[in-house]
């Protein structure tokens, strides 16, 4: 099967990320999205015809449920004990937007 034609500029657009600065960051993307498509041909060649669906990833009572009991939580002092600021009742963190 022959290689499929990569247009790096049409799928940066869709991903929104800058088009590659040098032909080695153009080859470099290109060579991980060939990798990519040589996964997906695998994963596509595994035989799935006899393969129930699951309707979740993990099957009810295979031990991904437990009840909901209601447990003590930190205390105050105890959460804000390692905390690189705080005002001792809540924690103090850089300002992002401005």
């Amino acid at each position: 099967m022959a290689e499929p034609s990569i247009d790096l500029k049409s799928l940066c657009n869709l991903a929104r990320l800058p088009p590659p600065d040098s032909m080695g960051e153009e080859q470099e993307l290109r060579s991980g999205l060939q990798q990519i498509l040589v996964f997906f041909r695998m994963v596509d060649a595994i035989d799935t015809e006899n393969v129930e669906p699951l309707v979740q990833p993990f099957q009810p009572g295979a031990g991904t449920e437990r009840d909901d009991i209601h447990v003590q939580g930190l205390a105050r002092a105890d959460a804000l004990a390692n905390a690189p600021d705080s005002d001792g009742h809540h924690f103090l963190v850089p300002q992002v937007l401005k």
